[in-house]
């Protein structure tokens, strides 16, 4: 017998002294007597001033028999010794002498594995947890060979064999050697689940979700947890399905003959099929009967289905009375056998009292300022809770585009459930950029911008921000087109919702694809509120704008004939309104919601100038969640441009082009070159329409959380006309495509797409389809 093994031994020895006093002091002297000294014996590694420190003794003082017990306990617990012993070596008159006899455990010097092929030594290493000098304890080994069973487990090696033996090597110091025995890698091979006739096998195997059947295109390792729970699933679907007394009456998990195939057997006894019978509800007075009935998902004489009970209760009753602050009231459904084969539900309920909240925390900005975020609120102190509100309070605060994260929490009060508190932790991000937009096209080069955009800009304290203001400085350039402008937004004025700002440009464009020159300076200055109708979603905002605009080297005669020599250089006075309505539950990457924009601009009429038009751009798009964080949006684009007079004038900068990302003036078009979508004259350039229609859908698929990346796959399809008399939404320009999209700080959103373009044509007019690859830099 090894030292191990013999301590476990001398261990039972040690507690049958402990607590009957053979061989260590008389534990039948009961009165306290005086330690003259101690001393310690047989220690090797541990010095005797540690031994002496832990055990709690100190020559001269007066120790009963209960401090020796308690010393014994100490050094026991320092889990170095597998004896100890408190011996009385000498007892005179005036005290007593002890000795303290120990007996260590080994040390660890070395460690071999053998028969490993899957685990590398360095893997098993940190399971087994062993390390030169570790104490090496019988408990210890104990907890290595289960920790590396069930790694091996974990990875599909059922019938592995782990046995760790350990060598003496000297009295104080222990060899170990690991001896594996893999085996093969065992696959689930076949399930199979018998019932009663009750249930089709099918259906009871569906309720396997985690154990699955090896097939070319997955592995099935057997988890032992996961299947304990996929045979709760069975159960859960059989009562799903009326079974109400459904139970697995046996199961049986056997391996191939070559051991490395498992076949699983499931044997179910589904009982009688039950229905719903009597519904009855008691104790409801904040909502009527008819209210709370609207809320279950079955009725009388339905199949009897435990998980829509459930769902009634949890998720439909219960969140009805939550979301009217009622948190503290009780649903009880009590489930009555009626017969053979019906059940009663009897829903009793304690609705309790409205809490109200008595304090709302914030929590986690340390750049922008609580103002900014508790104007965002719906809910304020001493309101009744309202779950709505809170929703909406969160998806607000998500809207400001200034944090990654935020968790409402909600705070019981000690001695009172008539209030409780409301605390929001948020996650601050970076929402400024710098230098940003930059992309590519075929026909332009580089297009891009340099300057910064702080999002969450002070004036009170322009270096440290954090009051949710908003300064931009732009300077877009590209071999055809470059703009400058600077613009100032302040969200929140005098208290209230209510935006003002400004901003003035200077833009100058020219190119292949606009058959004209222009430039176009100006400013506006902008007035807004968000409004409280429809739960605060809707936005409106309105520009009055002045600008002077100038049309220069005109390329195609059909347009110069159009335009005229008086119009070449023209005065824009307009008023612009935008009305949003936009319940995305967060800006980054909406999984649902849906924004509605409609911006109608009129220019000239009673505010003259020598532009005299109306133009309207409407905009919608509808985000659905699907499993795994991903959604599906689909969105629709209509502009149409009229005349206010007989003879009116329409800037060119006012015409809808379509093509290529989106940036500068064109519409988004992906598959095409920006601005070649729409009519075009002789030469294949474009002249810019009245009349423009958009359609598109995204699939969009998460694939990092920090920092946010996702792929998306998307179909397009666009077109614009010279007017509204032109417009044929059977006449629209496809593509098809995917992409990646990387939300990187102080840039903003970087983006790829492979677009393929299905409607392009070559030089003998015939259909054609072409790739285009659009990078973009920026927000888009």
């Amino acid at each position: 017998m090894t030292v191990l093994k013999s301590n476990i031994f001398l261990s039972l020895l040690l507690l049958i002294a402990i607590f009957c006093g053979n061989g260590i002091l008389m534990a039948a002297e009961q009165k306290a007597f005086r330690l003259n000294s101690i001393h310690v014996e047989g220690h090797l590694q541990t010095s005797e001033e540690m031994i002496l420190e832990n055990c709690g003794l100190v020559p001269g003082a007066l120790v009963t028999p209960q401090d020796v017990k308690q010393a014994i306990q100490h050094l026991w617990r320092m889990g170095r010794f597998s004896n100890v012993q408190l011996v009385s070596e000498r007892r005179t008159d005036e005290g007593l002498d002890l000795i303290i006899a120990v007996q260590e455990y080994p040390r660890l010097v070395n460690w071999d594995v053998a028969g490993n092929k899957t685990l590398k030594k360095k893997d098993i290493d940190k399971t087994t947890g062993f390390y030169d000098g570790m104490v090496v304890t019988p408990f210890k080994i104990y907890q290595a060979e289960k920790a590396l069973r069930n790694t091996y487990r974990d990875k599909g090696y059922l019938l592995a064999n782990v046995e760790i033996r350990a060598i003496d090597f000297a009295p104080d110091e222990m060899l170990i050697q690991v001896n594996i025995h893999e085996g093969a890698k065992v696959q689930v091979e076949n399930i199979r689940v018998f019932g009663n006739g009750g249930m089709p096998e099918d259906v009871m195997r569906s309720a396997f979700r985690h154990t699955k059947e090896d097939r070319f295109w997955r592995g099935a390792d057997f988890d032992r947890e996961k299947y304990e729970a996929d045979l709760e699933n069975i159960l859960a679907v059989c009562r799903q399905h009326g079974f109400r007394d459904a139970e697995i009456v046996r199961d049986s998990l056997y391996f191939s003959i070559d051991k490395k195939d498992l076949f699983i057997d499931v044997f179910v006894n589904e009982g009688r099929r039950y229905h719903f019978g009597d519904i009855t509800i008691e104790g409801n007075n904040i909502f009527t009967e008819t209210e709370i009935r609207s809320k279950l998902l079955f009725g009388s004489g339905d199949v009897y289905n435990q998980h829509a009970l459930e769902e009634s209760i949890r998720d439909h009753i219960q969140n009805l009375y939550y979301n009217k602050g009622y948190l503290f009231a009780n649903i009880l459904p009590l489930e009555i056998p009626n017969g053979e084969d019906l059940v009663d539900i009897r829903i009793r309920i304690d609705e309790g009292h409205a809490v109200q909240i008595q304090e709302i925390h914030i929590a986690g900005n340390t750049r922008t300022s609580e103002n900014v975020i508790r104007r965002e609120l719906n809910l304020h102190p001493g309101d009744t809770f309202d779950r709505g509100k809170l929703e909406r309070s969160v998806t607000n605060i998500f809207g400001t585009g200034y944090f990654d994260n935020v968790i409402p929490d909600i705070k019981l009060r000690k001695n009172t459930d008539e209030t409780v508190d409301l605390e929001v932790a948020v996650e601050e991000k970076s929402s400024d950029l710098f230098n940003t937009s930059f992309g590519y096209s075929e026909n332009e080069g580089f297009i891009g911008n340099l300057g910064m955009t702080l999002n969450n800009f002070s004036l009170k304290h322009p270096l440290a921000g954090g009051d949710g203001q908003r300064l931009s400085l732009q300077w877009d350039i590209g071999k055809t087109y470059r703009n400058l402008a600077m613009s100032f937004t302040e969200p929140w004025a005098f208290g209230t919702p209510t935006l003002v700002g400004f901003s003035i440009f200077d833009t100058k464009y020219s190119g292949s694809y606009r058959p004209w020159d222009g430039r176009e300076t100006g400013g506006n200055v902008q007035l807004g509120r968000r409004f409280r109708l429809m739960n605060s979603h809707l936005q409106a905002r309105w520009t009055i704008g002045a600008a002077r605009n100038e049309v220069s080297n005109i390329r195609d005669e059909s347009q110069a004939a159009l335009f005229g020599d008086d119009f070449q250089e023209s005065t824009q006075i307009s008023l612009s309104q935008t009305l949003r309505r936009d319940t995305r539950n967060r800006p980054d990457f909406p999984t649902s919601g849906t924004v509605l924009s409609l911006n109608t601009k009129m220019a000239g009429g009673p505010l003259q100038g020598d532009e005299d038009f109306l133009k309207n751009l409407l905009h919608a798009e509808h985000y659905l969640p699907l499993k795994f964080g991903s959604a599906f949006v689909v969105n629709g684009r209509f502009g149409l441009i009229s005349g206010l007079s007989e003879n009116y004038y329409v800037n060119p900068n006012e015409l809808f082009f379509m093509g290529g990302t989106g940036f500068g003036y064109s519409q988004s078009l992906r598959g095409y070159d920006p601005g070649t979508v729409g009519p075009l004259n002789e030469s294949g350039t474009a002249l810019g329409g009245q009349s423009m229609a958009k359609f598109g859908a995204e699939f969009r698929v998460p694939l990092l959380k920090n920092p946010g990346f996702y792929g998306l796959l998307f179909a397009e399809a666009g077109n614009v006309w010279r007017g509204f008399n032109d417009t044929n939404f059977s006449d629209l320009k496809r593509s098809i495509g995917f992409g990646f999209r990387l939300n990187a700080p102080f840039i903003g959103l970087i983006g790829v797409d492979f677009a393929y373009g299905m409607d392009h044509f070559d030089a003998f007019g015939n259909r054609s389809g072409l790739w285009k690859i659009h990078f973009n830099f920026g927000q888009f």
